[in-house]
């Protein structure tokens, strides 16, 4: 490279590297495929860029990162879910090369603090954006779909994760307004620090709090032992007093919105309940653990095992919000050992450079010191590890602050720099067609949908092709195949997917639908219970399938047993607090309770019978008021309330009304003669996605005629939020 070339290499890392953590924040955290693929692209393209031009040294700092970079490759080998933990292989080796190569960056050049001050300048949008959100939700002005708008989210989209962003934001702002000369950048750096105080007061995350009360009190004594600045004081008291004149401003007008008091009790309730289904899921972790001691499930492998573990239907999540439990379950002893271990020397790296540096730089690595302790022991509260914005920050300005440190280390020879830039490019190689793989799955699934079965078969062969390992891109597949009539491919698909995912409901779900096809009832049986084994509390629907199969097979006591057994794992309550991922839940038992009358009504018990039928009849009546909208800030009934209500606009031919119902009525004209009506009978299943503005819902309709009979359909219709309401779409 040119000495131009070499020039431009060296004076933009420290702006390049905060404006990649910039990029990762803003989109979502990085939590999606796309930001780590981009992430990897990035931090790999750096790499080449600077072993071309300059030398590595190697620290004894690597050595733990090292390893269990090495182990995430060997768990791949041991996973429940190799697709999954070649994710997390590919995750770990970003981490690796940014935590090396910043390392170096500050080594040879120095320029930590000018590193620190872009991070602080680019976190900046991502705290505004914050209040954004967050007045707009004071003022009642929020009608966008996303979560949590009652909480400092920024552009995280919720709590616990900002507020992790924050635990590295605070503490290098504060000391970089300590020990500034430079006026404007002062200025920048106390504003920063302010904002970013008061928002982090504002995200109400508890496991937030602790983490930097915590990190505070071990940074004050390390501030002590670097020595005290009388200057200091003067500049901490205005920081302090402006913060805490501040948060009574957005707290207070939120007491007088006219939300503001169920607001207040929607915040209790949630707190008890995230305690409580932290408790479940440390639990789960735990047996997981037990399970599997030595090695674990494998990285990244957690989601495909815990439907195995729920003992309840009430909350259903893939993190463990504990990352050392999540590390003990999916990486065993070892894998728990090795990541404590890595979090130990990260920690090391940073606290001893505190002590090496004389300079008033010593004061900057105190604050990432800080920044690091915080998030280390933030991620035992939730899974902010998990969100590639903050795990490239950590590794990345622990790195930095590490190589700050004027001290010897070996370089590396040359055949290993060769070998991380060939591993570099292979990696981003393999990032970018696993990410090519899932757009491909994504848009072959939405193929199906629209029964396009032409362009489903390429998609899906390509997305099967570049990343074999995957095994719901094989169930798909073989639920293709078997559309078409190539059972015997599907099943063939299927053995493959079991193999690769053996804890996968969804490969015997498949598999008993192609048996059932194939008058194969018994084996559909055993494919189900099979299923029903592997997420017993997951899918009350596959509760009703297998019973129907037991009546179908002549086995009416298993049959009776099975609904009776789904009634007593799912709640039948009429005011249950349903989830997003749960509320399907509602109309599936609705159905439970209404077969089992039917076989009550049979044996004679017509008292018993008649309350399974009411209860049944309630349960399947859409719910009205949507519980998670009104959290959100939305003005909207449920998406099945708003079938209902669009049926009886068709009824009573009120156009006006399903103007405002639907989005498109094209296909309602044969429905409104005037002579009929409709009505919806019964919601029989709803899926939902508030954040993705989507809604799926299937009901039965019962028609009634001018000669007074009547006939009953199932009916579907696909819903999208527009303007903080629910709108019909009938023909897409």
């Amino acid at each position: 490279m040119d000495k131009g070339g070499r020039r431009i290499g060296r004076e933009m890392f420290h702006i390049l590297f905060p404006a990649f953590f910039l990029y990762l924040a803003l989109d979502g955290g990085g939590w999606r495929l796309f930001p780590k693929t981009v992430a990897i692209v990035v931090v790999s393209g750096a790499y080449l860029l600077w072993v071309n031009r300059e030398k590595l040294v190697f620290s004894k700092l690597f050595i733990p990162l090292l390893i269990l970079l090495g182990y995430s490759f060997f768990s791949i080998f041991v996973s429940v879910n190799p697709s999954s933990t070649v994710e997390q292989f590919l995750n770990y080796f970003g981490y690796f090369l940014i935590y090396i190569l910043l390392f170096n960056y500050t080594r040879e050049t120095g320029k930590l603090r000018e590193l620190l001050r872009f991070s602080v300048l680019f976190s900046l949008p991502v705290v505004v954006i914050g209040y954004l959100f967050y007045i707009q939700n004071m003022l009642g002005l929020i009608v966008t779909s996303h979560d949590m708008p009652g909480y400092f989210i920024g552009t995280f989209y919720w709590k616990n994760p900002m507020a992790g962003y924050l635990l590295f934001v605070i503490p290098i702002s504060f000391f970089l307004y300590l020990t500034e000369e430079k006026k404007l950048w002062r200025y920048v750096e106390f504003i920063v620090a302010v904002l970013s105080l008061v928002g982090f007061v504002l995200t109400r995350s508890r496991g937030g709090w602790v983490s930097l009360a915590a990190a505070s009190i071990m940074g004050l004594l390390v501030y002590l032992r670097l020595g005290y600045r009388r200057k200091d004081l003067r500049r901490v008291a205005v920081l302090l007093v402006v913060s805490a004149a501040l948060v009574p401003l957005f707290i207070a007008p939120r007491m007088i919105v006219k939300q503001a008091s169920s607001l207040k009790e929607v915040s209790r309730v949630e707190q008890v309940r995230s305690f409580e289904e932290r408790k479940l899921m440390g639990d789960m972790a735990l047996r997981v653990f037990s399970d599997f001691k030595l090695f674990g499930v494998g990285l990244g492998g957690f989601e495909s095992v815990y439907p195995s573990y729920l003992k309840s239907s009430s909350y259903l999540s893939t993190n463990v919000h504990n990352q050392y439990l999540q590390a003990a379950a999916e990486g065993g002893i070892v894998g728990l050992l090795l990541f404590i271990l890595m979090i130990i020397s990260i920690l090391w790296g940073v606290f001893r450079s505190c002590f090496i540096i004389s300079d008033e730089k010593k004061y900057l690595t105190l604050a990432v010191f800080m920044s690091t302790l915080a998030f280390s022991l933030h991620i035992m509260f939730d899974f902010s590890f998990s969100f590639s914005a903050l795990s490239y920050l950590f590794f990345g300005l622990a790195g930095a602050t590490a190589g700050s440190v004027p001290y010897s280390e070996k370089k590396l020879k040359p055949p290993v720099v060769t070998l991380l830039a060939v591993l570099s490019v292979l990696v981003t190689i393999a990032s970018t067609l696993a990410l090519t793989a899932d757009t491909s799955f994504r848009e072959a699934r939405e193929y199906l949908r629209k029964r396009n079965l032409l362009f489903a078969k390429s998609k899906l062969s390509l997305a099967v092709m570049l990343n074999p390992l995957n095994a719901d891109y094989r169930i798909e597949k073989a639920n293709y195949l078997s559309t078409i009539g190539k059972d015997n491919e599907a099943l063939s698909q299927l053995n493959v997917a079991e193999n690769l995912s053996p804890f996968s409901p969804a490969v015997h779900l498949v598999r008993s639908r192609i048996y059932e096809k194939k008058d194969s009832l018994e084996q559909a049986i055993r494919s189900l219970e099979r299923a029903i084994s592997l997420a017993p509390f997951s899918r009350p629907d596959q509760y009703n399938k297998l019973a129907y199969l037991y009546a179908k097979a002549g086995r009416e006591k298993e049959a009776k047993k099975t609904y009776e057994e789904a009634l007593r794992k799912f709640s039948s309550r009429p005011d249950e607090k349903y989830s997003q991922q749960t509320v399907s839940f509602r109309y599936y038992i609705a159905q439970t309770h209404l077969a089992l009358a039917d076989i009550l009504n049979e044996e004679g018990k017509y008292h018993e019978a008649e309350e399974h039928r009411k209860l049944g009849e309630l349960l399947g009546k859409p719910r009205k008021e949507d519980i998670l909208a009104a959290k959100l800030g939305f003005d909207t009934y449920t998406p099945e309330y708003t079938v209902a209500t669009i049926f009886s606009a068709i009824s009573r031919l009120d156009t006006t009304a399903l103007d405002t119902l639907l989005l498109e009525k094209k296909s309602l004209t044969w429905m409104m003669n005037g002579e009929d009506s409709v009505r919806v009978l019964r919601i029989v299943n709803v899926d939902y996605d508030i954040l993705s503005s989507f809604s799926d819902v299937i009901y039965i309709l019962r028609w009634y005629h001018k000669d007074g009979s009547f006939e009953d359909s199932l009916g579907q219709m696909r819903f999208t939020l527009r303007g903080g309401r629910w709108r019909g779409i009938f023909n897409e």
